[in-house]
């Protein structure tokens, strides 16, 4: 039977595990402001330079994330005849930066399909 020795260790545990991700989520919602706030393009200036880098399309879906790399950019998902697109947009410049296949999503289609 478990005595009340385990329990406040199981207790402490727990409350140490909830702190540690309140600190971390603290810490995520503070870098992800500066880098908001660095930014000098807004998230409608990045779906237009997105939608207007691949004419014809439009855009679905728009995030404000870290790429592969770790720089901060708008990912814009468009979509153009039927294929899923994603347009990755510098937040400083509104540079385009890449256009690739969303095949995240094809994939989902996909799955919904079978």
């Amino acid at each position: 039977m478990p005595t009340p020795h385990k329990f406040a260790l199981i207790g402490i545990t727990v409350i140490t595990g909830l702190a540690a991700t309140a600190a971390y989520a603290a810490s995520h919602i503070e870098e992800n402001t500066q880098a908001i706030n660095q930014a000098k393009l807004t998230l409608g200036l990045a779906i237009a330079a997105a939608e207007q880098s691949t004419p014809g399309s439009t855009a679905t879906h728009a995030d404000f994330e870290r790429d592969r790399q770790g720089r901060w950019v708008f990912t814009v998902e468009v979509a153009k005849a039927g294929e899923a697109l994603d347009v990755k947009v510098d937040p400083v410049n509104g540079k385009v930066l890449s256009v690739t296949r969303d095949l995240e999503d094809r994939e989902d289609n996909e799955d919904e399909r079978e």
